[in-house]
């Protein structure tokens, strides 16, 4: 069953028939194929705090073109193969996910260290 089919149940003892209620069962759609090639994060890892910082995804292999969406702490920041970040004071991890035209699906983390 995919999505959200439905069983019934019944029960006929001694003449009798009773309906036992019905069984949704919700099955969600499986996850993209894994990314095929290789995502890497081009930029500094040790920042300046409150200055602004230019990141490149670098992708080989898969099938272009590429969707490219970036976050920061988990928190989404834009598309594209290039991002520029606001460092702030703290440290960060930066991510961007990459699916393919064969919608194949990566991700590359790139932990950041503010030096203050």
């Amino acid at each position: 069953m995919v999505g959200g089919d439905s069983l019934s149940f019944f029960s006929s003892i001694g003449g009798i028939h009773q309906d036992l209620g019905t069984l949704v069962v919700t099955v969600p759609p499986p996850p993209p194929p894994p990314f095929p090639g290789t995502i890497v994060i081009d930029g500094p890892t040790k920042v300046l705090a409150n200055r602004f910082c230019s990141y490149e995804a670098i992708v080989t292999g898969g099938t272009p073109p590429y969707g490219m969406v970036w976050y920061k702490d988990g928190t989404f920041l834009g598309r594209g193969s290039t991002m520029i970040v606001a460092t702030g004071v703290s440290d960060f991890t930066l991510r961007v996910d990459v699916t393919d035209a064969d919608q194949t699906f990566g991700s590359d983390p790139l932990n950041c260290r503010s030096a203050g």
